[in-house]
Order: C-alpha cells, then structure tokens, then sequence
C-alpha cells in the first residue's frame, strides 16, 4: 500500500474517530440535561407540595376594666415585644352593633383615630349583618373566646373590650405594631405652649 493511500486511510479512522467522540459526548450532554430536569422538577414539585406553615397567634388575653395597673403594665410589654413592626402580620379586627349604646360612644373617636392614623388598617363589622357575625364568631374560636360584649377589638393576639379599654390601650398597640410616632395634639390658634402661658 503506497504512502499516500495510508496517509488517506489515518484521516479517515481519524474523522471516523472523531465523529464517533462527539456522538458519545452529545448523548452524554442530552443524560445529562435530562437528570438535571429530572431532578429540579422532583425539587420544585416538593417543595410546592411541602406543607406550608401555619401561622401561630400568640394570645395575650382580655384588656378591659378589670385589670390592675401591674396586669396592665405586663400585657402591654409582652405585646409589644412580640409584636413590634409587625404591621404587615397583624390583623386588627373592630366589632360592633349598631344599636348599642357603648359603641355609638366609641364611634366619633374611633372615626378621629383612623383619621389620624390612615396608615392603620382596621376592619370594623356590624354583628347584625351574617357574614360579620360569622367572622365574629370564627375570630373568637382563634383567641379561645367563649363569650364577648361589644364594642370589642382583636389586635394581634389581644383583646380590647370596652369603650375605655379601647380608647386606652389601643394608641400604643398600634404605634408598637406599626413603628409610627404618636399623633400630635391639634394646636389652637392664638394660644401659647403651656410652659409659655401667663400665670
């Protein structure tokens, strides 16, 4: 066999070869893209059939009349330390019935609150109205709540119930869930500062 036919013949092996290694190597590539989407769908799929986790209430109980200043005082700082700046988790529900006598007291100054406060997110619900009573009743079963009067609010794991309770303890619970300053107090023109106010 001359040279040149040899020389022609190692070429050819050699594109043979060559063809050969990328045929193995594109169905390595393919296994291999095919494992990889194998396996990320698997990920994917457990992980959106993963059982989600539930959102815990931490309850802190009934503010009203009853309790004493220390009560008061322990409530309020277990509240804020579980719930400070956490206005996007909290829920702050309002209830009420249209013909009672302490929520039409409550109703001007909670009109002012919101007004002051437009940030906060408060629903309010008319127990005569069905779906607001279901509500109602749903949210007492969630903080463990039997019985209770109106006008009545739930706020992140506690509960203001009563007129005064309301208006006391409900400024402070939401300036520490929504990290906002408190609202200043109307000034009336042509008075002067307290300590400026001639004896």
């Amino acid at each position: 066999m001359s040279e040149a036919k040899k020389n022609k013949k190692k070429e050819e092996n050699a594109k043979k070869q060559a063809v050969k290694s990328a045929y193995l190597i594109g169905i390595g590539a393919v296994l291999m893209v095919a494992c990889l989407f194998v396996f990320f769908s698997g990920y994917l799929s457990s992980e959106d059939n993963a059982p989600s986790e539930e959102k815990t209430l931490t309850l802190f109980g009934l503010l009203d009349a009853s309790q004493s200043d220390e009560e008061i005082e322990e409530h309020m700082s277990a509240f804020i330390a579980q719930n400070a700046g956490i206005s996007d988790a909290c829920e702050i529900a309002h209830f009420y019935n249209y013909d009672c006598g302490a929520c039409q007291r409550l109703e001007p100054w909670l009109i002012t609150f919101k007004a002051d406060y437009p940030e906060v997110q408060i629903t309010s619900y008319e127990l005569h109205e069905v779906a607001s009573r279901q509500v109602f009743e749903e949210t007492k079963k969630e903080y463990n709540m039997e019985s209770a009067s109106v006008p009545i609010v739930f706020i992140c794991g506690s509960v203001i119930e009563g007129v005064g309770a309301v208006q006391t303890h409900l400024e402070p619970m939401v300036l520490a869930v929504y990290d906002i300053k408190p609202r200043e107090a109307p000034k009336i023109p042509g008075t002067l500062p307290l300590e400026l106010s001639p004896s």
